[in-house]
């Protein structure tokens, strides 16, 4: 634990060794500029943006194509090791913002 001094007050952080995140929303979108697809998890109350890239889901799925189309296929065939290896990044490098690369796989 920690002091952080607020004015006249101390709040006790505790820095904790292991985070949870949760998925609880399917939604994901395929974002263009990466070829890949950003969705969403979260760390108690704090949102966490995660974006895997084109080669991360061609590690995954040699056969993945290139469209928007087969890219969103490609993860929600893949969406349950995709989540854990996201859980897995999340936890080593807590951060608003989380990206999953081929070397993740």
């Amino acid at each position: 634990m920690r002091g952080v001094q607020s004015g006249t007050h101390v709040a006790v952080v505790r820095v904790l060794p292991w985070r949870v995140i949760d998925f609880p929303n399917p939604s994901r979108s395929y974002d263009a500029g990466r070829r890949g697809v950003r969705f969403w998890g979260y760390d108690s109350v704090l949102e966490v943006v995660f974006r895997i890239d084109y080669g991360a889901l061609e590690r995954i799925s040699a056969d993945v194509q290139q469209d928007a189309v087969a890219v969103l296929a490609t993860f929600d065939r893949h969406r349950e090791r995709i989540l854990r290896v996201a859980a897995a990044v999340y936890r080593r490098h807590p951060s608003a913002t989380c990206e999953l690369v081929a070397a993740d796989f």
